[in-house]
């Protein structure tokens, strides 16, 4: 040990031949390790209650994002209940006399737009048989027949299995009618179906569009950095919602961990840290 002392100091040509010299350069050791001691603990603590506060501020972000998701997603829910309400009033309408008929039609086609446009709906789309319909088309803008449905990415049956529970669908890039919208939207869409389980049948169904930028817009947090993104995924770790529209519809890249088993809310995958907070729906 003392070998390697003398050799550490001759690599700087000091020589400690001199009780002089041998108390300074041991006044100097006595200060300086208690003080590089405290350095190195002062800076991992401050490092660990920085990184706490980081993950703290992110808990925190996430929480209230998933209250503002929660709050919109659960306000579309509860204005199926009137939508509803129109629309089975319309379906028990007998069709003749047809002035009562078409005063029940244009109540219900005047009561759904009034809730769109109350509670900033992109668009309500309504699907009832055929022989509600004076024109067999519908209306060519939000009210149309059963068969329409294969233009939105739905399906009858999907919608009789899910009898009368509604359900959330993102669509990108959804082509709408021309007379709403010439160019595609996408969207996140609530389904709300009536089912007749005598005849196995849909009486009628409808779906309310909101904007996927509404969300985007949620997800943009004020910690929102280059460095930081905002998401909600699905169980295929497909992305459902974005602070960036265009990674929407993309998978994400967490092979090493999968979210949906993880009891932790933040964990370190690779250098990233992912901070995770769910949704009621």
């Amino acid at each position: 040990m003392k070998k390697n002392i003398k050799r550490f100091l001759s690599s700087f040509h000091l020589k400690l031949n001199t009780v002089y010299k041998k108390l300074v350069c041991l006044t100097l050791v006595c200060s300086l390790v208690p003080l590089l001691l405290t350095s190195s603990i002062s800076y991992y603590m401050a490092y660990s209650m920085s990184k706490n506060r980081t993950i703290d501020s992110l808990r925190a972000a996430n929480r209230q994002i998933a209250i503002n998701i929660n709050n919109r997603l659960s306000q579309v829910e509860s204005l199926s209940n009137s939508i509803s309400f129109y629309l089975y009033h319309l379906q028990k309408t007998p069709l003749y006399p047809l002035s009562e008929y078409l005063s029940a039609y244009s109540q219900s086609r005047n009561s759904i737009g009034s809730i769109k446009s109350t509670f900033k709906l992109l668009q309500i789309t309504v699907f009832l048989p055929e022989d509600c319909f004076i024109n067999p088309t519908g209306n060519g803008i939000n009210f149309f027949p059963l068969n329409r449905l294969s233009d939105y990415n739905m399906t009858e049956q999907e919608l009789f299995d899910a009898g009368s529970r509604s359900f959330w669908r993102t669509n990108k890039d959804l082509q709408f009618p021309a007379a709403f919208s010439a160019t595609p939207k996408s969207v996140m869409t609530c389904w709300n179906a009536y089912r007749n389980i005598y005849t196995g049948s849909l009486n009628y169904a409808f779906a309310c569009h909101l904007r996927l930028s509404e969300f985007s817009e949620l997800l943009s947090s004020p910690i929102d950095t280059s460095d930081n993104r905002s998401y909600v995924i699905d169980q295929d770790n497909r992305i459902l919602m974005h602070s960036d529209e265009k990674k929407i519809g993309s998978l994400l890249a967490a092979d090493q961990v999968n979210l949906w088993d993880e009891t932790k809310d933040s964990f370190i995958v690779g250098d990233t840290l992912l901070v995770a907070q769910p949704l009621d729906n």
